[in-house]
């Protein structure tokens, strides 16, 4: 099947999947900052409790209960557009195609960069560890799935 018979320039409501890819990028904002507002507070509050009493026990970072809470506004987010969607058919394939790509996108740089950051390593450049491969790959997978989740959700939540 070709990609130009299935998104039609002249049939597909663009504005719709750049909608998605809006949410998509407002949702990924208010996460990105709110986790570096939190670490920032959490960091702030164990400074300040370690110089008050030198022997007190800094207090976890609380990754699962943030991914948790940010995995719960995705979901709610995709799902609340894909119901209000009045799209069927390949329209609303289309509208997903769109919404998705930039996070597509975003992972294929990653996977490039991890890609980037081996040869690096293989022609002697000791900079970034090899260990920050699986940092960018992981992430760069996670994105990717975020992606494939992000269409799921919108083109099967009616």
């Amino acid at each position: 099947m070709k990609v130009m018979n299935l998104l039609p320039a002249d049939k597909v409501d663009w504005r719709l999947g750049w909608q998605l890819a809006g949410l998509n990028a407002v949702v990924a904002g208010f996460s990105g900052v709110s986790f570096l507002l939190v670490l920032y507070g959490l960091s702030a509050v164990n400074h300040w409790r370690l110089a008050a009493d030198g022997g007190a026990r800094p207090w976890p970072f609380p990754y699962p209960i943030l991914f948790l809470l940010y995995g719960v506004m995705f979901m709610g987010a995709w799902w609340w557009f894909g119901r209000r969607l009045t799209v069927t058919g390949r329209d609303r394939v289309a509208v997903v195609l769109v919404g998705i790509s930039p996070l597509l996108a975003l992972s294929l740089l990653g996977y490039v960069s991890a890609l980037g950051l081996v040869v690096a390593y293989q022609f002697g450049w000791t900079v970034m560890p090899i260990a920050a491969v699986f940092v960018w790959g992981g992430l760069a997978t996670l994105i990717l799935l975020t992606g494939v989740m992000c269409g799921g959700v919108v083109f099967y939540g009616r």
